[in-house]
Parts: structure tokens; C-alpha cells; sequence
């Protein structure tokens, strides 16, 4: 496994890195995968974050990623919707949630196209993504 780092400006409440050199360097990748983190995710209001400059780059590299784009977030984050659009869903290829997600809403998930991906079943049952 080969992994990149980006330059930017670190912002510590997320260990995120945003900024013009970010943006740069991802306007310079194509990654073969993407895995994103959201604030809240939606089926009408798709992926969400708080910070402008946290959605910019999300996005970007949503943008970048030839292969799968993969959400990681905890079924808080379901339903929720925070200020910034990153993406809509449609450009989800999976999520992995933790085992809280509503069963309903999974199966909402999966009839948009959302392979949805639940840790603690893969745990215990010993499956691999």
C-alpha cells in the first residue's frame, strides 16, 4: 500500500488538511480509491460537512478517484445534514457505518445504490471488504 500526504493547512478539531496547497496537490492525484469522512449524510441532501474549506477538498477528491469512493461514518452521522455540500449521494459507491444504522434506512441506502457496509457484521462474522 502506498500512501499520500497533502500539504495545507492543518486544522486540529478534524486533522484535516485544507487550503490552496492541498487543492494543488489533489488537482495532481488520481487516487484508485477514496475513502471520506462526513458530518452528516442524507438520501435528498447527500454528503455534508461543517467547514467550506473540509467540503472543498472532499470534493475534489470525490473529483480525483477513478475507482471507489467509500464514506466511513458512524449512524450519528445518518440523516444529518451540516452546512456544506460535498457530494451527492449518487457519487457514493459505499458506506461503512457501525451496527446503529435503521434497518429501513440501510435498505434506503442500498436502492440508491449504496453498498452499505455495517463494521460490526464484518467483525464477527469475519468478512473482508
Amino acid at each position: 500500500m502506498e500512501l499520500l500526504l497533502l500539504g495545507g493547512h492543518y486544522r486540529a478539531p478534524s486533522n484535516s488538511l485544507v487550503g490552496p496547497f492541498a487543492t494543488d496537490a489533489l488537482r495532481r492525484t488520481h487516487a484508485t480509491k477514496a475513502f471520506i469522512g462526513v458530518e452528516g449524510l442524507g438520501l435528498g441532501s447527500g454528503l455534508t460537512t461543517p467547514v467550506a474549506a473540509e467540503a472543498e477538498i472532499a470534493r475534489l477528491m470525490i473529483e480525483q478517484t477513478r475507482g471507489r469512493v467509500i464514506v466511513v461514518a458512524d449512524s450519528s452521522k445518518i440523516g444529518t445534514v451540516a452546512d456544506f455540500v460535498i457530494a451527492p449521494l449518487a457519487q457514493v459507491d459505499a458506506l461503512v457505518v457501525d451496527a446503529g444504522i435503521g434497518t429501513e434506512y440501510r435498505d434506503q441506502l442500498v436502492d440508491a445504490g449504496v453498498d452499505v457496509i455495517v463494521a460490526g457484521a464484518m467483525a464477527e462474522t469475519g468478512a473482508r471488504g
